[in-house]
C-alpha cells in the first residue's frame, strides 16, 4: 500500500492486511547488511528506553518518519542492530 525510497537509496515496500503492516527491504550493500524488519509501537518512548537500557546497539537514533497514512503523522523511528547484524526498526 506504500512504496518509499530512503535518502540513502534503499527501496522499501509496505504490504498491509487489516492492522498488520509488513515492511520489505532488500539490499546487501551498506548501510544495510542483511535483513531489516520493523515493529510498530503504541508507546515509542517506552520501547526506545527499554531497548537502549538493554544495551541493544543503536544504528539510527530517533528521528521523524514519513506518514504513510494520516494516523502516522508525527511518528518517529529508530533502528537497532540485531545479533546477526540485521536492522530492527521501531516506529510509532
Amino acid at each position: 500500500y506504500y512504496d518509499q525510497v530512503t535518502p540513502t537509496g534503499i527501496n522499501i515496500a509496505y504490504l498491509k492486511l487489516r492492522d498488520t503492516v509488513l515492511e520489505l527491504v532488500g539490499r546487501h550493500e551498506p548501510p544495510l547488511k542483511g535483513f531489516h524488519w520493523c515493529i510498530e509501537t503504541t508507546d515509542f518512548e517506552k520501547a526506545y528506553e527499554y531497548l537502549t537500557s538493554s544495551k541493544i546497539p543503536i544504528v539510527q537514533s530517533p528521528h521523524p518518519t514519513d506518514a504513510r497514512i494520516s494516523q502516522e503523522k508525527g511518528w518517529r523511528r529508530a533502528v537497532f542492530e540485531g545479533p546477526d547484524g540485521e536492522h530492527i526498526e521501531i516506529r510509532g
